[in-house]
């Protein structure tokens, strides 16, 4: 099966167009999975190296098919019928598979009713049934309410004593007029009685899963039948003959880890290929990402790493070199600082990320006593129930004037960088700009709840300040959404990232600078700004305000550093490849940012 995946989320939501289960052109909607194969570079094993961005899940799914179906999977409960009407229909040889295109038909189920788009051909199969695989697999995709999906599986085995099931004898009788790719040959009359009947009078396996080509998109309702169906070995092999080999490899277990996220980490426990991954001139394209896993915090390699990463800078020189020289704060400036990153430190303590509208903001780790002091109240909080674990609130400052979106880090941040597979996708914001999947991902879930309580807000205090603040992960979502809000009409949002990670490649990073009013802060080799790595393609927002001074010191003007363009060595960037070591510095923001925290949580 095929889909044009459009990410909506981390790994969160995600919207499909089918391919063969709505019975669109892949090739208009995404020409780089449109050239997947089952051989080589083209199969499988590299399915996620074809598009990054669409087939993220080939690589990264848990909810994967095929799979093994053992005494683990559940029988469906009585209820489960197919209802197609006898019709003709176009029998077309796709290249990847033969397919039948029909609108007519439906699949009943204890949860609803799904509608027939098309039905398609594996050999061998792609399921197994207590181990055991068949010689052809046959599957009939169904679309439901709001774009859900369902594929009835049938398993063939062969026999020379009779012939098969008739649907199938006629249709494959027909299959040596469709032995080239983009052929096609109109059908006789397809009857489908006895393929019905088949299947409620045997029992269904039914599991939760995936499309079995890219991109691999999840939320498919499985159902395959126990019994499989005869067919003769002469229509067999005329269906071989064309169809070639065209199934992909039993997953893992359903919740297991991909089993290629698997091989990936066992092969990053070795030096990986730093070549391989140089970035190169006009390199903002989807494709110049690279999982590094662990051996990011190997010490013994960071100087052959390092030298990749200057490699990469290299290879995207600034567009304003003249502009690297580092400038002083202003004393005024410095104050504006410390008391902004005690809204980003707020945003840790959970009375203020799940209050009440009203409630005073408070923090019980003694690190926002300026915003404690201030008459600032909750006018909005969002908590982790989001399917991509964003939390925070809006904020309401009488005192200064202000109204402030704050965006809590995540407490997860260590297995982050232990997992580092950054893939960007495109979210609308300017031409060729490119953003981190996950960050974008995690503000549009919130974007529109919030949209609507600052819009509110303004228009009842139209002479405060929007201000968007954030630590760690959470600085890394409030980028976005200052930027997506100015994009809106908010022209005059300011923007304080505390330890942000980089969010953009080139293009965007370059309309996030121009939007102006930025303020990005990083401390020391603190390690969370050095990622995603230059040579995965991401670059920061300038102007980078570089604190220098160790933690638990009061920070001066002469403490920071302020360095221009997004790539700049003087300043985080020149300190080395991230170090799990050097972590102090990722908490100590002028106050302890992260500490309502407390201790002992993954985070820490």
């Amino acid at each position: 099966m095929k889909f044009s995946a459009c990410v909506l989320s981390l790994m969160t939501a995600i919207a499909a167009f089918c391919v063969h289960a709505a019975g669109l052109d892949y090739h208009e909607h995404n020409p780089i999975s449109a050239s997947f194969n089952y051989t080589g570079l083209g199969g499988p094993l590299n399915w996620h190296g074809l598009d990054r961005t669409h087939n993220y899940l080939c690589a990264k799914g848990r909810y994967q098919s095929p799979i093994n179906i053992d005494s683990s999977i559940r029988t469906a409960p009585r209820g489960v019928a197919l209802r197609i009407p006898p019709d003709t229909a176009v029998f077309e040889n796709l290249g990847s598979t033969i397919e039948v295109t029909l609108h007519r038909g439906y699949l009943f189920t204890p949860t609803g009713r799904y509608t027939l788009r098309q039905f398609h051909f594996h050999t061998p199969s792609e399921h197994r049934i207590n181990e055991e695989y068949y010689p052809l697999e046959v599957h009939f995709v169904f679309k439901g309410h709001a774009g859900s999906t369902a594929v009835v599986g049938f398993l063939f085995e062969l026999t020379e004593s009779r012939r098969g099931y008739a649907l199938f004898e006629d249709l494959f009788s027909q299959v040596h007029k469709i032995a080239s790719p983009g052929t096609s040959v109109r059908t006789s009359r397809l009857m489908f009685k006895d393929l019905a009947w088949h299947l409620e009078s045997n029992p269904v396996y039914q599991y939760p899963g995936s499309l079995t080509t890219p991109p691999c998109t999840e939320g498919v309702a499985w159902f395959i039948s126990a019994k499989p169906l005869p067919l003769s070995v002469k229509m067999y092999n005329a269906v071989k003959h064309v169809l070639k080999f065209n199934a992909r490899y039993t997953q893992s277990a359903l919740g297991e880890k991909n089993l290629l996220a698997v091989a990936a980490a066992e092969l990053d426990e070795t030096m990986p290929d730093f070549e391989s991954v140089r970035a190169k001139p006009n390199h903002g394209e989807r494709s110049i990402k690279k999982s590094f896993g662990p051996w990011i915090i190997a010490k013994s390699d960071h100087m052959l790493a390092m030298v990749s990463e200057r490699r990469a800078a290299i290879a995207q020189p600034n567009p304003d070199p003249s502009g690297l020289q580092a400038r002083e704060v202003p004393t005024s400036e410095l104050s504006q600082f410390k008391f902004w990153v005690q809204y980003a430190a707020a945003a840790y303590c959970e009375s203020n990320y799940v209050g009440q509208a009203g409630t005073k903001l408070a923090c019980w780790a003694n690190n926002c006593p300026e915003v404690e002091s201030a008459e600032a109240t909750i006018v909005y909080d969002f908590s982790n129930t989001t399917t991509t674990d964003t939390s925070g609130f809006v904020a309401l400052d009488k005192t200064n004037k202000a109204i402030i979106l704050s965006f809590r880090g995540s407490y997860s941040v260590r297995n982050w960088i232990s997992d580092v597979e950054f893939p960007l996708i495109d979210p609308g914001l300017c031409d060729s700009c490119l953003a981190e999947f996950g960050f974008w991902s995690s503000w549009e879930v919130v974007r529109e709840p919030i949209s609507a309580v600052i819009k509110e807000s303004l228009s009842t205090y139209p002479d405060y300040e929007l201000i968007v603040v954030g630590h760690s992960l959470g600085a890394a979502v409030a980028t976005l959404a200052a930027t997506d809000l100015r994009s809106k009409g908010h022209l005059s949002t300011a923007l304080y990232a505390f330890a942000a990670p980089r969010v953009a490649n080139r293009p965007l990073a370059a309309h996030i600078t121009a939007q102006g009013n930025n303020y990005r802060f990083t401390h020391t080799d603190d390690p969370v700004p050095k990622l995603p790595l230059l040579s995965m393609g991401y670059v920061h927002v300038s102007p980078e305000y570089y604190i220098t001074s160790p933690n638990n010191v009061t920070v001066s003007t002469e403490d920071i550093k302020v360095l221009e363009g997004d790539v700049n060595f003087e300043g985080n960037t020149g300190t080395g490849l991230p170090s799990l070591d050097a972590f102090s510095a990722h908490h100590w923001y002028f106050e302890e940012a992260d500490g309502c925290i407390g201790p002992g949580l993954p985070f820490r």
